[in-house]
């Protein structure tokens, strides 16, 4: 029982930080997640295992699992998993939004600035304008990266209780 409300207590503390809940039932499912990506399960019983999903059925999801913190639960490899032991799915998605834009202008904007004052420095400017070059690419580089991150969210999917 204190795998489980471990479980449900992780899931509780991702809401606030960015990740989006959702409760869906079995058939919206497969609607929700993408082919191939990359997905994280937590069961009934508070195991997690983490992979990406192959096949949705109606009552199985076909996973080929990368990490899990009990192998005898859920072992690595490709493995069905029925859907009454899931509690929760959650998958990385994109916004697909311009973030990125940003911080990347703004890390070249300020490489920019060093690669001009290494510049303005007459008698070492041999020294220091090659470090400063590789400076700006970098920043630029790390502002890129950063708007990325920025975009990324998961997105949890917690299965509804079938009707009867």
């Amino acid at each position: 029982m204190g795998r489980a409300m471990m479980a449900i207590f992780l899931l509780l503390l991702a809401a606030p930080l960015g990740a989006e809940v959702q409760v869906v039932s079995r058939e919206e499912l497969a609607g929700r997640l993408k082919y191939g990506q990359k997905i994280k399960l937590v069961l009934k019983s508070g195991t997690y295992a983490e992979g990406r999903w192959e096949e949705i059925g109606p009552a199985t999801l076909k996973v080929n699992v990368s990490k899990t913190d009990d192998a005898r639960e859920i072992a690595t490899g490709v493995q069905e998993v029925s859907l009454d032991r899931v509690a929760s799915i959650s998958q990385l998605v994109r916004k697909g939004g311009k973030r990125w834009k940003l911080p990347l202008a703004l890390c070249s904007t300020l490489g920019t600035f060093a690669l001009l004052a290494a510049g303005g420095t007459e008698e070492r400017a041999g020294d220091y304008l090659p470090a400063a070059a590789a400076f700006t690419s970098a920043i630029g580089v790390g502002g890129y990266f950063a708007g990325k991150a920025m975009d990324e969210r998961w997105m949890t999917y917690v299965l509804r209780a079938p009707e009867l």
